[in-house]
């Protein structure tokens, strides 16, 4: 039953990014961002950062007896890698509805985006107040 609650959670949240996306598709209100994570870091430099972080996750959800502290991290983080790994294999680049300038430094960025970090703020902090 966990289980079924997790992958549902997971579901919710692809499903309610994609809306998102669709919606800013239609209004003409996004930019397909295929080179960049928030506008200007490298995407290998994530793609490995994401790949090595969703393992440290997984070994953590089945070598921990008390996984439950940490669902909510997992949830958000594979959820919005899921979420942008579906936009690179539809339009080739993730959709990006969200501009930020700050003083020249411009981040474009999504819902899913915004998964990742509070997911790995939550892992974070977890793990640092664990040890």
């Amino acid at each position: 039953m966990k289980y079924l609650k997790l992958l549902f959670s997971l579901g919710i949240i692809v499903l309610f990014d994609q809306l998102i996306k669709g919606w800013a598709i239609k209004s003409s209100f996004f930019r397909i961002n295929n080179h960049y994570v928030l506008g200007n870091l490298q995407l290998d430099f994530f793609w490995a950062t994401c790949i090595i972080l969703f393992f440290v996750l997984l070994w953590t959800w089945f070598e921990r007896k008390n996984f439950s502290k940490f669902t909510i991290s997992f949830v958000l983080i594979f959820a919005s890698l899921l979420s942008n790994l579906i936009d690179r294999l539809i339009w080739a680049g993730v959709i990006d509805y969200f501009q930020l300038i700050i003083f020249k430094f411009t981040i474009n960025f999504n819902l899913a985006d915004l998964f990742f970090l509070v997911g790995l703020g939550i892992y974070v902090t977890k793990k640092t107040k664990e040890n």
